[in-house]
């Protein structure tokens, strides 16, 4: 087992104050990872949003690790309780390694958390989740239904496989940007997640 100083921003956007998340160490065993993360600043109130910026890449070249991020592994767990925390992902992990992850500490005293997540030979795609939780940060507003919705893209769109994973994802034009840090406009991808067969896609990422 080796351990490790993690890669974050200590600036999280929580509430627009200045609240310092600070890692402590990442320890390895085998392909699974965990990076206690200890907030050190007084939390003003319950249900406060947390999104430090992490650098998995960097984690795992630091502790010699072998293999890929596995994006769809990447868990939120409160260190003291040990239970699970519903957590978001940035969309910057649909194409990188380093990003946000979002939860909520919801009492004061929530101070202590462990991301967990585990590498694989090869990098999988990030995978569409049934259920995101609203966090504050700038959230989408999501169905979470359960079941497929319609989806449209306003300009000129097609499909094309653009993830490389044999599937053709739908592809197009954006000119809105939905959350402050995000581009303003560009190319969108709904990449797909079933059979070529069939019309059935994910999440939109840049």
């Amino acid at each position: 087992m080796k351990s490790s100083s993690c890669h974050y921003a200590p600036n999280s956007r929580c509430l627009g104050a200045a609240l310092f998340v600070l890692a402590c160490l990442g320890a390895r065993a085998d392909n699974a990872y965990v990076l206690p993360v200890e907030i050190r600043s007084e939390l003003p109130c319950v249900n406060v949003p947390i999104d430090p910026v992490i650098d998995f890449g960097s984690i795992i070249k630091e502790q010699a690790g072998k293999g890929a991020l596995d994006p769809n592994s990447i868990e939120v767990f409160n260190a003291v309780s040990g239970s699970r925390v519903p957590h978001a992902l940035d969309e910057l992990f649909a194409h990188g390694d380093k990003g946000r992850i979002e939860w909520v500490a919801a009492s004061p005293t929530d101070r202590s958390f462990e991301i967990r997540f585990k590498t694989l030979s090869t990098r999988q795609p990030l995978k569409s989740s049934d259920y995101v939780p609203q966090i504050g940060t700038g959230d989408l507003l999501r169905y979470n239904a359960g079941k497929p919705r319609p989806i449209a893209l306003p300009y000129c769109s097609g499909l094309v496989d653009l993830n490389g994973d044999g599937l053709s994802d739908l592809v197009g034009c954006w000119n809105y940007a939905y959350r402050p840090g995000e581009p303003w406009d560009g190319p969108v991808c709904y990449p797909r997640v079933d059979s070529n067969k069939s019309l059935l896609f994910g999440d939109l990422i840049h």
